[in-house]
C-alpha cells in the first residue's frame, strides 16, 4: 500500500488492505481516523468512503493485521490526499458599491481548492472575466490553494441592482458568491405637468429626479421661453405651484420649466446639481402682442398693394380669423381686391415682466391697387375656441418726406463740423433726420440721428455739429429724412468738407 492515497472529493474511495503470507493467514482490519475501527477479515478486506467529503483530506488510513504468530499487530498507514473543488469564494468588501463616474474594483478569493481555482466573474449574466487580473495561487500547509482575483471594470446607472458573480472552478467543480451591485449616480429628471386652461387656478409642475441614492435636494426652479431666456425664478421642492394670476394672464405660464436637484453624487458631466425640463401649456384664448397693440395705425400708398398685419399669441393656435372693414365684412375668397393669409413668426413680447421671443402668428390682410376710399378702419377677429379677440387698424394714406433742403456746412474746425438744412413736406407724419457721413476714399458710411419734427410743428432751419473728427481729413457728408410711417426720402448730393490741422 502506498503511504498516499489519492481521491476525489464527493466520489466514493475504494480502500483495500492485504495481508501476504502468514501461517495461520492473520485478520486484517482498516482502522479509519475518523470513524473508528472498521470490522475485520482474514487476508483481505475492503471498505468503501461513499461520497468522500473533505473532511478526509490529509486524514490517515491504518491496515492492521493480526495473527497468532505474531506478537504485535502488524501496520501500514497512508494519508489520503483528496482532489477538492474551491471552498465557496469570499468578496473583499461586504458591500459592493460604487459612483458611476469611477470604475468598479472588487477583489474575491477562492480558498481550499486542489487543484488551483480558476476564477471567473459575471455582472449581469454577462462575462466579464477579460477586466480582471488573478494572483498566482498560494500553496497552503495542507497542501490546497489560495487564488485572489481583482475585477476592475466601468458601471453605469443600468448596472444598479444587477449581480455580480464570482466563480471559482477547477476540474472537481463550480462554486460561486454573488452579491447584488450598489451604483450610485447622479439623478436623470423629467418634469412634468397636466394641459392646463386659463380656467385652472391651481396649477402644479412636479420635478421627477431618477437617481441612486434617491434622497435629493432641491434647487432654484426657473421658467424660461422656448428659445431658453429666463422668464422667472422659484423656490421650491419637487412640486411647484405657479403662483396665482388673473385668468386673462395665465397663458404666460406657458412655457419651459426647469428642476434642478441633486442626491451628493457627481453626474457624467462631473457636476453635482442636475437638471431636467418639461414644457407646460396653458390653453387660453388668443392675445394680440404688444408690437401689434402698437400699430393701431398703418399707412398704404395710392395705387399701390398694402399688407396690414396683426400678430397674435394663440395656444391652441386659432381656429379660424375673419375681416371686416368699417363694420362689414370682407369677402376675400375669390377676390381680386383683397387676399388673406396666416404664418407662424417670432416677436419680442412682455412675459411676467421679462422681454423674451415668442412663437406667435402672423395675420394679414393684402389690399391691392388701394385708392382713397380704402383708407378706412379694418377689424380682425381671431378665434381659438377658448375666447375671441378684436384688433382695429386705421389704414392711413403715406409717401416717403421729401429730401431735406439746403442741406451746407456752416463751419468746421480740427474735429467739428457744423451743418445746417431745412425740413421738408412731411405728409402728415412726424419726420426724424439721419446724417451719414465717412472719411473721403472710404466705403461705409457712418449714420447717426440728428433731429425730429413733429406733424405740424413750425419749419425752421436746423443745424447740427459733428464732432470727433479726424484732423486734416476731407469728408463725406450726405442725409435723409424718415417718417413714423416707415418711409425714406431719398439722400441729399454729398457735400464735401474739410477738418483743421491745427
Amino acid at each position: 500500500m502506498n503511504n498516499m492515497l489519492e481521491g476525489r472529493e464527493g466520489t466514493d474511495l475504494l480502500i483495500r488492505c492485504i495481508a501476504v503470507g502468514g501461517k495461520p493467514p492473520p485478520d486484517v482490519s482498516i482502522l479509519d481516523s475518523l470513524l473508528g475501527s472498521r470490522p475485520s477479515k482474514t487476508q483481505e478486506v475492503s471498505y468503501r468512503i461513499p461520497l468522500i467529503n473533505r473532511d478526509y483530506h490529509q486524514k490517515s488510513i491504518v491496515c492492521q493485521a493480526t495473527s497468532a504468530a505474531l506478537d504485535n499487530p502488524r501496520k501500514t498507514t497512508v494519508h489520503i490526499y483528496l482532489n477538492l473543488k474551491s471552498l465557496t469564494p469570499i468578496f473583499n468588501k461586504n458591500q459592493v458599491s460604487t459612483e458611476e463616474t469611477a470604475p468598479l474594483t472588487v477583489s474575491c478569493t477562492s480558498y481550499g481548492s486542489r487543484p488551483a481555482a480558476t476564477l471567473t466573474w459575471t455582472i449581469g449574466g454577462n462575462d466579464v472575466t477579460s477586466s480582471s487580473t488573478t494572483s498566482p495561487p498560494v500553496r497552503e500547509s495542507n497542501d490546497t490553494n489560495t487564488v485572489t482575483s481583482t475585477l476592475t471594470y466601468s458601471v453605469n446607472r443600468t448596472h444598479n441592482k444587477q449581480n455580480i458573480i464570482c466563480i471559482a472552478s477547477n476540474s472537481i467543480g463550480s462554486v460561486s458568491v454573488s452579491k447584488t451591485l450598489d451604483v450610485k449616480y447622479a439623478p436623470d429628471i423629467t418634469v412634468t405637468s397636466p394641459i392646463y386652461t386659463q380656467s385652472d387656478v391651481n396649477r402644479i409642475v412636479t420635478c421627477n429626479p431618477s437617481g441612486n441614492p434617491n434622497s435629493y435636494t432641491y434647487h432654484k426652479w426657473q421658467h424660461k421661453s422656448k428659445y431658453g431666456e429666463i422668464i422667472r425664478e422659484f423656490e421650491g421642492n419637487n412640486t411647484l405651484k405657479l403662483p396665482d394670476a388673473e385668468m386673462l394672464i395665465r397663458y404666460q405660464d406657458s412655457g419651459e420649466y426647469v428642476c434642478t436637484a441633486s442626491n451628493g453624487i457627481k453626474g457624467r458631466d462631473n457636476r453635482i446639481e442636475q437638471t431636467g425640463s418639461g414644457y407646460v401649456t396653458v390653453n387660453a384664448e388668443p392675445v394680440f402682442t404688444s408690437d401689434t397693440n402698437e400699430r393701431l395705425k398703418q399707412f398704404g400708398e395710392i395705387n399701390k398693394d398694402v399688407d396690414i398685419y396683426v400678430n397674435v399669441y394663440s395656444i391652441p393656435k386659432f381656429t379660424n380669423f375673419e375681416w371686416s372693414r368699417d363694420g362689414n365684412p370682407l369677402t376675400t375668397h375669390s377676390s381680386v381686391k383683397y387676399k388673406t393669409s396666416s404664418s407662424p413668426t417670432t416677436v419680442r413680447d412682455t412675459i411676467h415682466g421679462k422681454e423674451v421671443q415668442l412663437e406667435s402668428y402672423n395675420v394679414t390682410l393684402t389690399i391691392h391697387n388701394l385708392r382713397k376710399e380704402d383708407f378706412v378702419i379694418y377689424t380682425v377677429t381671431i378665434k381659438n375656441g377658448f375666447g375671441n379677440i378684436v384688433n382695429p387698424i386705421i389704414l392711413e394714406s403715406s409717401s416717403a418726406p421729401e429730401i431735406p433742403g439746403n442741406f451746407s456746412s456752416i463751419k468746421s474746425a480740427d474735429t467739428i463740423v457744423t451743418v445746417q438744412w431745412d425740413p421738408n413736406v412731411d405728409w402728415g407724419h412726424k419726420q426724424t433726420f439721419y446724417l451719414q457721413y465717412r472719411v473721403q476714399g472710404l466705403l461705409e458710411w457712418t449714420t447717426i440721428l440728428i433731429g425730429e419734427e413733429a406733424i405740424n410743428e413750425s419749419k425752421r432751419r436746423r443745424t447740427y455739429t459733428l464732432s470727433n473728427l479726424q484732423r486734416g481729413k476731407a469728408y463725406e457728408l450726405r442725409m435723409y429724412a424718415e417718417n413714423t410711417a416707415g418711409k425714406r426720402s431719398n439722400v441729399t448730393d454729398i457735400l464735401i468738407v474739410f477738418t483743421g490741422c491745427s
